[in-house]
């Protein structure tokens, strides 16, 4: 079987049209019906590193709307984490009301907002906003400095979209002293999987994922992993599509220290399905850092990763149903210190990778990147399709040699010669 993974070329780079230095725009991305969110919580606009948020159309890469708390305060970091769900959009600012935190819902294409959510028991340092999800009219939000059970074990709650109202909190049978459940959150009708990175299960610091019932909330299961150790923060990043849950394990001594790992997982039963990591995995690259999933896609950022020159940053495409790799996304214009794959999100068969410390209008005033899975090289010949390997070029030498349609590359002359052999490589070097 093919190991290999291609590249995928770029469509789009998104940045906000007031881009200034420090925004951190795409530290947190949610897509949802062609509909792209972008949190840039260091915006000064309100005060400095109040706020905000963008939508940008998902296929043209244009900007929609400007999302901003007109109460937010300096320092509130609106738009820290983010969702979307059709054209409703949820905006957690955890640094908000001495750190007790605050949530926002905003209609993603009018920019009205419609409500601003804070828990009933809230109190400073809970760090209520700090993950936000939404599925249809349900929204789940963590809060990983809540004390219920402990000192920051954490807890996550479930609202209302449409009325605001608090419906219930969440928190883990045995949450403990520093697991900081709520660091991650995701949600899918009435399944919602929480992070707790920090739990101690698998030793210090490994991690778990705690999977509710947003309508009863009864804890389901819990999740860790078959290889859980010591310091794999296991949960950091969480995603769900229908019965499948994929996590993030990027401190996973994979293929050397803190290169990460990603995870799935069967929701029903909540048993590991596969484990996840790039073939050209190095030490230090945090792969699984951000994760998300849709149909047989699984993808997974690796912020630190050293393609373009230190903590460049990348993300990689696999496909659940096979367990192999299928893209490595880059930025063209990577560089040093950018943090790209820092925040993922796939909507569609749409790609779009952050790298919220790109310096394009100023340092960390940062960029998104759109790539389209549904793109097909014209080097793609063979079957399966999306996937370019000895295939494609057997297939192309075959026809060259017969002289059949296929090997006409460069233009369809009825001329067979070495400009089509060119042509041919060159597409396929491209992906």
């Amino acid at each position: 079987p093919n190991l290999r993974a291609q590249s995928l070329p770029q469509q789009h780079k998104l940045t906000p049209a007031d881009a200034a230095l420090g925004d951190r725009f795409a530290e947190a991305m949610s897509a949802d019906a062609g509909l792209l969110l972008i949190g840039a919580q260091g915006d000064d606009d309100r005060g400095s590193n109040a706020g905000a948020a963008y939508v940008f159309d998902l296929i043209t890469g244009l900007q929609l709307t400007r999302l901003e708390d007109q109460d937010a305060d300096a320092g509130d970091a609106f738009g820290f984490s983010v969702s979307i769900s059709d054209a409703l959009a949820a905006l957690g600012a955890p640094a908000a009301n001495d750190e007790a935190g605050s949530v926002s819902l905003f209609d993603a294409l009018s920019g009205a907002r419609l409500h601003t959510l804070t828990p009933d028991d809230a109190e400073s340092f809970d760090r209520f906003g700090h993950a936000v999800a939404l599925s249809g009219n349900l929204l789940a939000v963590g809060a990983p400095g809540d004390d219920d059970r402990a000192q920051n074990a954490g807890a996550a709650y479930i609202f209302d979209a449409s009325t605001g109202a608090q419906l219930r909190k969440l928190i883990a049978t045995d949450g403990q002293l520093e697991d900081a459940l709520g660091m991650s959150i995701a949600i899918h009708e009435n399944l919602v999987a929480v992070g707790a990175p920090f739990d101690n299960d698998n030793g210090s610091e490994s991690g778990s994922v705690y999977l509710f019932d947003a309508t009863t909330g009864a804890q389901l299961h819990k999740l860790t992993a078959d290889d859980g150790a010591f310091q794999d923060l296991f949960g950091w990043s969480v995603a769900i599509d229908d019965d499948l849950v994929a996590i993030g394990a990027h401190s996973k001594d994979a293929a050397g220290v803190d290169s990460g790992a990603a995870y799935l997982f069967d929701a029903l039963t909540g048993l590991q399905l596969d484990r996840y990591t790039p073939l050209d995995a190095q030490p230090g690259d945090w792969f699984g850092w951000s994760v998300d999933l849709e149909g047989r896609f699984l993808i997974a950022g690796a912020r630190n990763d050293h393609v373009w020159g230190l903590s460049s940053g990348s993300a990689s495409v696999f496909d659940i149903q096979t367990g192999q790799p299928l893209y490595r996304l880059l930025p063209n214009d990577g560089a040093e210190g950018d943090f790209f794959g820092a925040s993922v999100a796939i909507d569609g068969g749409v790609l779009a990778c952050g790298a919220y410390l790109d310096d394009d209008h100023g340092i960390a005033s940062g960029s998104a990147y759109l790539y389209d899975t549904n793109y097909c090289s014209p080097a793609d010949l063979a079957f399966p399709p999306a996937l370019l390997d000895f295939s494609d070029l057997l297939v192309f030498l075959v026809a060259f040699e017969n002289q059949e349609p296929l090997g006409d590359f460069a233009e369809p002359t009825g001329v067979f010669d070495f400009a089509d052999v060119v042509a041919f490589l060159t597409a396929f070097a491209e992906g």
